[in-house]
């Protein structure tokens, strides 16, 4: 499929080669064949999604991969690669498709396999039909992958990106919400009512999960200018400052409210009290900054 053009000179005819055709085939021929999911996703990154032979490509050589998994892609990284691609390029047609990649487990020598797959698959779902992708997006909310938190992770944010809080406020009043999966999910509800952010923030003020805290705290902070009773978010994170034995997120929370000019918090760092010298050192650490400015 390469392509060589025959250019009329004085003494006959010279050969031009045209590289962004021949770049084009040999991208085309690793999406059909290549095994490596890095080759793969460079040979995705250089062809234009505007070129029907692209999606035609991916959906073709996705297909023959489901005929045989377990043979040719064991640890689901090259369909993964595949959808991701896939996403610029997506029609209506591959709408079965994706949804059957979003349904789809399977198992390598112990573990799960086919979670970055699901999460791929969503997010492709997503520029076809939107009320459809979050429908699956609720199902796969408390699906997480140990170590990546997919697709729960990736659904958390796409129900958040589509302004639906619902299934995100459920998931943690569940208890089994955690980690970075848990953070979306309040990240996501930064515009909800007021009392709904103060009684999670109740229930959720002794865990030991930092990281699911730091998402409360972003949720706390982004809202805070938008509220119709601010003194009672304020109180909340003033409170996390001077009782949270999380002292990581606390000067997280005491350098963020410095770094957002929230002044009345500001004051209130500067008020205290703070008996605890290791509490006091922190605060004056995140006030110092405002020298900086």
């Amino acid at each position: 499929m390469g392509h060589c053009a025959q250019a009329p000179t004085e003494y006959g005819f010279v050969v031009v080669y045209d590289a962004a055709r021949d770049e084009r085939r040999q991208a085309l021929s690793v999406i059909a064949a290549g095994r490596a999911t890095d080759a793969l996703r460079a040979a995705l990154r250089t062809l234009p999604p505007t070129d029907p032979a692209v999606r035609e490509a991916i959906v073709a050589r996705y297909q023959q991969i489901t005929a045989d998994p377990r043979r040719l892609d064991a640890d689901c990284a090259l369909r993964a690669a595949l959808l991701s691609g896939l996403r610029t390029c997506t029609q209506a047609a591959d709408l079965a498709l994706l949804e059957d990649a979003a349904r789809t487990y399977e198992y390598g020598y112990k573990d799960e396999v086919a979670a970055n797959l699901r999460a791929a698959a969503l997010l492709a779902m997503s520029e076809v039909d939107d009320r459809v992708a979050a429908f699956h997006a609720v199902r796969l909310l408390p699906d997480a992958a140990d170590g990546t938190g997919e697709p729960g992770l990736t659904a958390a944010r796409l129900l958040a990106a589509l302004g639906q809080p619902l299934p995100l406020y459920a998931h943690l009043l569940g208890g089994h919400a955690r980690g970075e999966g848990a953070a979306e999910c309040f990240r996501g509800l930064a515009g909800v009512p007021d009392s709904v952010l103060l009684d999670l923030t109740e229930q959720w003020a002794g865990s030991r999960d930092e990281v699911a805290l730091l998402g409360l705290l972003d949720a706390l902070l982004d809202g805070l200018p938008d509220r119709g009773e601010p003194e009672r978010f304020e109180a909340a994170l003033l409170g996390f400052v001077r009782e949270s034995p999380h002292l990581d997120l606390v000067r997280y929370l005491a350098t963020t409210i410095v770094a957002r000019h929230q002044e009345t918090l500001i004051e209130a760092l500067r008020a205290g009290p703070w008996p605890a010298p290791v509490r006091r050192a922190i605060v004056d650490e995140a006030l110092a900054l405002l020298a900086d400015t």
